[in-house]
């Protein structure tokens, strides 16, 4: 419920994405830009950089922007 939704189409870097995998549960990316997001991956354990393709669209559920653009 914190921040605020953001279309796919107006994703910007910083960006959290939730996905809903059965065997992991829900899991939170941070958009990169150009398509590519930044996680924690369960199957490398540890930190990397993902292409966002259409794997990951079919788990998509949400994506919400928690800093405000205005840094004021």
């Amino acid at each position: 419920r914190i921040g605020e939704p953001v279309s796919v189409e107006s994703l910007q870097p910083g960006d959290l994405l939730f996905y809903r995998w059965k065997r992991h549960g829900l899991h939170v990316v941070v958009y990169a830009g150009d398509g590519q997001a930044i996680h924690a991956s369960p199957g490398e354990k540890s930190v990397v950089i993902t292409e966002l393709n259409k794997t990951w669209s079919h788990h998509f559920v949400t994506a919400r922007r928690v800093v405000s653009e205005d840094n004021t």
